[in-house]
Order: C-alpha cells, then sequence, then structure tokens
C-alpha cells in the first residue's frame, strides 16, 4: 500500500518493517460493548504462536509491561 500511496502520511510504527502483529483490546472508546458486539458478528479464529505479551500504552508509544511466553 505504501509503495500505490508514496504522499500517505503513515505513523512511524505503521511504517513497512516497523509493524508488529497484534491485537488492539480498547482505544479511547466509552462503550467497547459496542464494539464488542460488532466485532462477535464478523470474528472467525485464528490459527498461530504468541511468543510475548506487551501492555502498552500509545502516544507516544511505551511499553508498559512485557511478559515473554514460553510455547
Amino acid at each position: 500500500m505504501q509503495a500505490a500511496l508514496p504522499d500517505l502520511v503513515v505513523q512511524a510504527h505503521y511504517r513497512v518493517g516497523s509493524w508488529v502483529p497484534h491485537v488492539t483490546l480498547a482505544s479511547a472508546l466509552k462503550d467497547p460493548g459496542r464494539a464488542l458486539s460488532v466485532l462477535l458478528t464478523v470474528w472467525r479464529p485464528i490459527t498461530g504462536f504468541m511468543n510475548q505479551l506487551d501492555l502498552v500504552r500509545f502516544h507516544p508509544v511505551e511499553v508498559l509491561q512485557s511478559y515473554p511466553l514460553s510455547i
């Protein structure tokens, strides 16, 4: 996408080579229940491995806690 839209302003942590697969549980939601109800209508299970769990605060990015996981 970035190559197709070179003038697009992209935050540093979304740039090619910087993005890390993650799951955002909430981002300044007043009513997360509404978001969850929408998500549950389209949710499909995925398979993978989790090797680390981080609790992160954004703007600026700050890792509050980090937990390495063993497989």
